[in-house]
């Protein structure tokens, strides 16, 4: 009886081994992404009067593309590609678009991506 019990436990354990190895080390954000704008939960202030107005254009499609080094977003605006490249080893990323310089730091927390903007930027 107790050999079949152990028996039962050490094939339960195996299954189970067997579950976790199959799963991914961290999640693969790759594809392409399409923001559903009415879930969004940040808006934007107008100007009342009709006073300064921003440049808009279409919703653009997010394109993400992830090695297990990097994350890579890339987003179109009136023909121009920004790209934001997302070092995943916890050392800074420095990003250059235009004249803005965005610097991040981003580590894995389990199975949670976690990304900071570095003070000062």
């Amino acid at each position: 009886m107790r050999s079949r019990r152990l028996a039962v436990t050490a094939l339960t354990l195996l299954a189970l081994v067997n579950q976790v190895a199959a799963q991914p080390a961290h999640p693969d954000f790759s594809g392409t992404w399409i923001e559903d704008e009415a879930a969004r939960k940040t808006t934007f202030p107008t100007t009342p009067g009709g006073g300064a107005r921003a440049m808009t254009a279409a919703p653009s499609d997010t394109v993400v593309k992830q090695t297990p080094a990097t994350v890579t977003i890339e987003r179109s605006f009136m023909s121009i590609v920004v790209r934001h490249v997302y070092n995943l080893n916890g050392t800074d990323s420095v990003n250059h678009n235009g004249a803005n310089t965005m610097t991040t730091k981003s580590t894995w927390e389990g199975q949670k991506l976690v990304t900071g903007i570095k003070p000062g930027e």
